[in-house]
């Protein structure tokens, strides 16, 4: 018998912007990933703090912050960088199939130049995950009749 991995969990986010550009470089595209897995891992609930702290604070300050701060301080070390930054954002994967794709982009044959991206990148992947979010949520939620895009 043989068992395959579900697709990966971000495949489905990021098909909800399909105007946006992949990465070019499978570095950045890891970061990319890994950064959407942290964001959809966040404990939302009213036991974190940071549930109160969406919007402005949390794309423009806290989230590409703590995301910089692990990347310089993890010691090129994807596994630390996410223990890191998943510790100060409550994160954890929510399905099987993100625990897998987690495991999977951890375990990259480069992680110095994933953590690279995320030092060199930060704003930029940050703005994606931001588009990324604001995409799967309009898909989740029909437009009604009349309403007008932002």
């Amino acid at each position: 018998m043989t068992t395959t991995a579900p697709a990966a969990a971000t495949e489905r986010w990021l098909a909800a912007a399909p105007f946006l550009l992949r990465p070019l470089d499978s570095d950045a595209a890891i970061a990319d990933r890994l950064i959407l897995l942290l964001h959809y891992g966040v404990d939302r609930s009213e036991n974190n703090w940071l549930s109160t702290r969406s919007g402005d604070y949390y794309w423009n300050q806290y989230l590409p912050e703590r995301i910089q701060d692990a990347a310089y301080t993890s010691g090129g070390n994807l596994n630390r960088w996410w223990t890191k930054v998943s510790g100060h954002l409550g994160s954890t994967p929510r399905t099987r199939a993100q625990e897998i794709e987690l495991a999977v982009l951890l375990a990259t044959e480069h992680p110095k130049r994933v953590l690279q991206a995320m030092r060199d990148q930060t704003a930029a992947l940050t703005l994606r995950t931001k588009i990324i979010t604001d995409a799967v949520r309009a898909d989740r939620t029909p437009a009604t009749e009349g309403e007008v895009d932002k």
